[in-house]
C-alpha cells in the first residue's frame, strides 16, 4: 500500500489494488482510459490529455488532493473519478461525481466501492458547510450505452432527475430562411468582446435546472480551454443597446472528427437574453450557423438540450430540423 492510500470500505479484494488520490502529470493516462471505457461504451465522444490538464488545474469547485479518488492495480491506472461541488440558485446544493472504469477491470466491484466513497466524501463536504436551504444531493450523468452504470445507480439507489436530449441536423437538408429582426445583427466574436458574450450566456441561461452562477475561475477556465475557439461562434448583438442578444457558441472538434470519421459542427450554448426573447434571435442564430457549417463544407451539426426545457427551445430545434439522436440521464439520490 502506497504511503497516501485512501481506505475505501467495502472494496473488492484484487491483489495489487490501492486506491489514492490524484497525481500531477498523469493526464494521458486519464484520457486513454477514459476513451477506453467510451468505446465499450459505444460513445463517441473523446477526452484529451490536454482536456484534463485545464479540468484539474483550474478546478474551483473541488481539490484535486481531496476530492478525487484514482484506482491502480500493481501501478497501473484502471479507475478514476471525483466530486465537485455546485451551489445551485435555486437554493440545492448539488454534487456531480463522475468516474470511469477500465472495460477489462469492471463487474469486479471497483464501480460500487467508488461510488459509495463518492457519496461518503459527498456527505462529508456538505456536513463541513452551512445547511443549504433546498438540501444536497449527489448527481451522475448515464449516457444510453452506459448499461452497467445505470443497473448500478438504481441499485444504489438513484433515481432520474433529469433527461438531456442529443440532437443531431444534416446539412444536405435545406436550411430554413430566418432573419434577423430589424435592429438586430450578426458580428464576429473578437477577444474585447469575450467578457460579454461569457456574461450574456451566464445571465441567459438563470433560467435552466441546475444554474449556478459563473465566477471568475469558471470564465478564466472557458478561455483556457484547449478547444477554445470562436471562429464558429454565431453571436447576435442589439444596435442600439450595443449588447449580447443571443448566441451560438459553435465549435468543432476536430479530434473527435477524426476519430470517427465523420464531418460535424457542434450548435451548443444557444441562449437569448430575457429582454430579447420572443423575437426568433435563436431561430435566426441557430440557421446562420448551420449555413456557416455547410459553407465550410461540414456534414451535419449537433447539439444536446434540456427535455425539460421550458423556454420553448425544443419547437426551435424541431422547426430548424432536428431530430433525436440519443438520450443522456442525470441520476440523483438525496444526502442524509
Amino acid at each position: 500500500m502506497s504511503y497516501n492510500a485512501i481506505v475505501v470500505p467495502g472494496a473488492p479484494g484484487i491483489p495489487g489494488l490501492n486506491f489514492r488520490p490524484f497525481r500531477s502529470g498523469e493526464y494521458t493516462a486519464m484520457a486513454e482510459l477514459q476513451m477506453r471505457a467510451h468505446e465499450a461504451d459505444g460513445i463517441e465522444s473523446i477526452a484529451a490529455a490536454e482536456q484534463w490538464r485545464i479540468i484539474y488545474e483550474h478546478a474551483s469547485d473541488f481539490d484535486p488532493q481531496t476530492d478525487t479518488l484514482f484506482a491502480e492495480v500493481y501501478g497501473a491506472l484502471v479507475a478514476f473519478g471525483r466530486v465537485r461541488r455546485r451551489e445551485q440558485s435555486d437554493g440545492v446544493r448539488r454534487f456531480d461525481a463522475a468516474g470511469f472504469v477500465d472495460p477489462c477491470w469492471r463487474r469486479r466491484g471497483l464501480g460500487r466501492a467508488m461510488l459509495r466513497w463518492f457519496e461518503r466524501r459527498a456527505a462529508a463536504i456538505d456536513a463541513s458547510l452551512p445547511t443549504a436551504p433546498a438540501g444536497a444531493l449527489l448527481a451522475l450523468q448515464c449516457e444510453e450505452g452506459e448499461y452497467g452504470k445505470r443497473a448500478l445507480l438504481q441499485t444504489e439507489g438513484f433515481t432520474p432527475l433529469r433527461y438531456e436530449t442529443h440532437l443531431r441536423r444534416s446539412l444536405a437538408e435545406p436550411i430554413p430562411d430566418a432573419p434577423l429582426p430589424v435592429g438586430f445583427e450578426f458580428r464576429s466574436a473578437q477577444p474585447e468582446h469575450y467578457r460579454a458574450i461569457w456574461e450574456a450566456a451566464d445571465e441567459a441561461f438563470q433560467d435552466h435546472w441546475g444554474y449556478t452562477p459563473g465566477t471568475e475561475d469558471d470564465y478564466r477556465s472557458w478561455l483556457a480551454e484547449p478547444d477554445f475557439c470562436s471562429d464558429h461562434w454565431c453571436v447576435v448583438w442589439h444596435s442600439a443597446s450595443n449588447r449580447v442578444a443571443a448566441l451560438v457558441l459553435a465549435d468543432v472538434l476536430d479530434a473527435e472528427n477524426v476519430r470517427f470519421g465523420r464531418r460535424r459542427g457542434y450548435t451548443e450554448g444557444i441562449s437569448t437574453r430575457r429582454e430579447f426573447r420572443r423575437m426568433g434571435l435563436a431561430r435566426a442564430a441557430l440557421c446562420e450557423s448551420m449555413r456557416r457549417f455547410r459553407a465550410l463544407g461540414f456534414e451535419e451539426t449537433y447539439h444536446g438540450v434540456d427535455s425539460q426545457n421550458l423556454s420553448g427551445a425544443n419547437r426551435v430545434y424541431e422547426w430548424c430540423g432536428y431530430r433525436f439522436a440519443r438520450r443522456e440521464t442525470t441520476y440523483g439520490k438525496v444526502l442524509v
